[in-house]
């Protein structure tokens, strides 16, 4: 006999919030992160920033998080969808000031006919490494082009050129990053080394990153900000900036998440686009490797949090991405490269379902 799923209390889990949080918790998030708790009680489940785990990363009002929590919903939305749910009375929260839940779903009327998630959401991934540079299939480029939310829309540049050209701007992007020690100390803090630190079920496994040999040893050393700012003094940013340029050039196009206007709901939104780019792309065997490092430096320039002496620099990336892309005022939310892989990527591992449901009261 096959037991109910169950929370982190043994509180079982009713079939319709284990589908919904199953699908949710299957989302994308930064470095592994799942910043997420589905919280339920009679009649309603909640999504909610789980504080508990993450009052030390980046919090609950970091782009990065809020892009997370819009993949949430979308696996939960499609989920819906694909089960036949209506979802007219979901509420949608995306107010930045609300600490709040961000999504209210009320108990479906009837019984889900399945109690499984859709397969093309179980089976999304990220294959970080090398990918054909073939253009996508003709069929496949006009659907993702047409995905659009609000303000907000997906473009595909899938022309030599243009990647190439953006894969200078991920390796300026990137040397900046390896020169600040707050992105460093996160990204540090989130690598996962050892079997017994990869079995816990989130952060990012190294393994995962298809780094040249010598690199996991490499990475693992200059973990240590003083090591790293030592060895920077050499141009080790140089370095490991150029790796980046030289694997983000190994796709066949580049689709950028993009638009107007900033705040909690473009963010939440664009998170939502790029789920439902991902999807859309794992189904249809193409592979997927997000890159964050580019608007990541349009927030930091935004947010004050680029250091003094590399200001310049971020504004010359911010405006050569703009004119790149064509895009004016508008801002990249998430550039990802695209591609049909040669080879199967190693699964990053997930936290126990019940660690990130819990019943309220």
């Amino acid at each position: 006999m096959i037991s109910s799923p169950s929370d982190s209390t043994g509180t079982p889990i009713p079939s319709w919030v284990d589908t919904l949080a199953r699908a949710g918790h299957s989302a994308p998030s930064a470095d592994n992160s799942q910043p997420w708790r589905f919280a339920w009680i009679e009649g309603q489940l909640l999504v909610t920033f789980d504080e508990s785990r993450h009052a030390g990363g980046l919090g609950r009002h970091h782009p990065a998080v809020q892009m997370a929590m819009g993949a949430v919903i979308e696996n939960m939305v499609q989920t819906a969808v694909a089960t036949g749910q209506d979802i007219a009375n979901w509420e949608l929260r995306y107010r930045s000031s609300d600490d709040g839940p961000y999504l209210i779903v009320p108990a479906p009327q009837q019984p889900l006919p399945t109690n499984e998630p859709p397969e093309w959401i179980l089976n999304r991934h990220t294959n970080r490494g090398a990918l054909g540079r073939d253009r996508l299939p003709d069929e496949l480029a006009p659907g993702l082009n047409a995905l659009a939310e609000g303000s907000l829309s997906t473009r595909v540049y899938d022309d030599n050129r243009r990647v190439d050209e953006l894969a200078r701007l991920v390796q300026a992007a990137s040397e900046i990053r390896f020169q600040t020690e707050e992105v460093h100390s996160w990204l540090s803090a989130s690598l996962r080394f050892t079997a017994a630190e990869v079995e816990r079920g989130e952060g990012l496994d190294a393994d995962t990153l298809v780094l040249p040999p010598g690199g996991k040893q490499l990475l693992r050393f200059v973990s240590d900000w003083r090591r790293m700012a030592m060895l920077n003094k050499l141009y080790a940013y140089k370095l490991f900036a150029l790796v980046e340029k030289m694997q983000f050039r190994k796709c066949g196009a580049v689709v950028v998440i993009a638009g107007g206007a900033e705040g909690a709901s473009s963010w939440i939104t664009a998170g939502r686009l790029m789920e439902r780019a991902w999807l859309l792309l794992n189904r249809s065997g193409i592979s997927v490797h997000p890159y964050y490092v580019v608007p990541d430096t349009f927030y930091r320039l935004k947010a004050g949090l680029v250091p003094s002496h590399l200001r310049v620099k971020a504004r010359e990336i911010t405006a050569a991405t703009r004119a790149l892309l064509e895009m004016n005022d508008e801002t990249p939310f998430m550039v990802m490269r695209v591609g049909v892989a040669s080879r199967s990527p190693k699964l990053a591992k997930r936290l126990p379902l019940s660690a990130v449901v819990s019943k309220l009261g």
